[in-house]
């Protein structure tokens, strides 16, 4: 059972850029960062194409759902984030969780993945099994890319970002402590590095395969290629079961609304032309929060 969309009005918009200061607060005191990354894709993973059922929908907070194989640890994740949710009671769960997720990969140094808001929140949880199984077929992976609806490409950046959310840490522990350094949490193309050099040999079976060891080579090898890719990517994941538009098809609809000059209706992509005005200044301004966000970061550190 799904909850209605929420109305992205200006009060809106206010909770989700005050919430926004909240959870970088937040990240700064709490060392929740793969949590944070680990909450938002999960909740984006269970999402089914060829039925069109969960995703990015906020039903990860329910206690079932909390319980498959997949999230644990997650619980952690959801107690860190209720005292911030409780303070925006308009502001959705499946909107919190994807922006809390972005917010964190911005905290590793990671790209500012555009935020699109509008996402509703479901009482209903998927079955157990939808999330990616640490398998060691490609044919496993592919099924998955396909039942989410994403390319392979995407799909494969999505992976890149194992290292900063620590999947093995809490699934699978000893793998975790064996293969993965610790050190500081950093926004890169590691894992793909570590992944040629033979340094995971649990996702070594992934080289075995010729597509997925192209793009793979690829984003070890061009850390540039594997962040514009994985920007795509996360926005995509984050957008997986609603019926927002991609953060470029709203700024190419303002482009366009922006440059029309006889002022009569223009045919914009589907969703788009409500997104103007909505998602554009949300956008903005997580994104100027976070500038200062990341410079008081430096002026603290270079203070220490």
């Amino acid at each position: 059972m799904a909850a209605g969309a929420p109305k992205v009005d200006a009060a809106y918009k206010d909770a989700v850029n005050k919430a926004s200061l909240d959870v970088r607060d937040l990240i700064n005191k709490e060392n929740c960062i793969p949590m944070l990354i680990r909450l938002a894709f999960n909740d984006a993973l269970t999402y089914d194409a060829p039925t069109n059922t969960s995703g990015a929908n906020g039903s990860i907070r329910i206690k079932k759902e909390l319980t498959h194989e997949g999230n644990k640890g997650l619980q952690h994740a959801v107690d860190l984030l209720k005292p911030i949710k409780e303070k925006y009671p308009n502001l959705t769960y499946a909107d919190f969780f994807q922006l809390a997720g972005m917010l964190a990969v911005e905290a590793a140094g990671g790209p500012v993945i555009p935020f699109t808001p509008g996402r509703k929140d479901s009482w209903s949880f998927p079955p157990p099994g939808r999330l990616p199984d640490p398998t060691d077929a490609t044919s496993h992976l592919r099924a998955v890319a396909e039942r989410l609806g994403l390319p392979l490409r995407q799909f494969v950046a999505l992976m890149g970002a194992h290292k900063l959310g620590r999947w093995w840490r809490d699934v699978q522990p000893p793998y975790f402590h064996q293969f993965y350094a610790p050190g500081p949490l950093k926004f890169d193309n590691v894992y793909f590095k570590d992944l040629v050099s033979g340094k995971l040999p649990k996702d070594g079976y992934l080289l075995g395969d010729v597509e997925f060891r192209q793009i793979i080579e690829t984003y070890a090898e061009d850390e540039a290629i594997f962040t514009a890719d994985y920007v795509v990517a996360h926005e995509a994941l984050s957008l997986l079961g609603t019926k927002l538009p991609p953060a470029r098809e709203v700024a190419a609809a303002a482009a366009a609304a922006a440059a029309s000059a006889d002022g009569q209706s223009l045919q914009l992509p589907a969703g788009a032309q409500a997104a103007i005005g909505v998602a554009a200044v949300v956008i903005g301004a997580v994104v100027i929060g976070g500038w200062y966000w990341r410079r008081r970061r430096r002026l603290q550190g270079s203070a220490a």
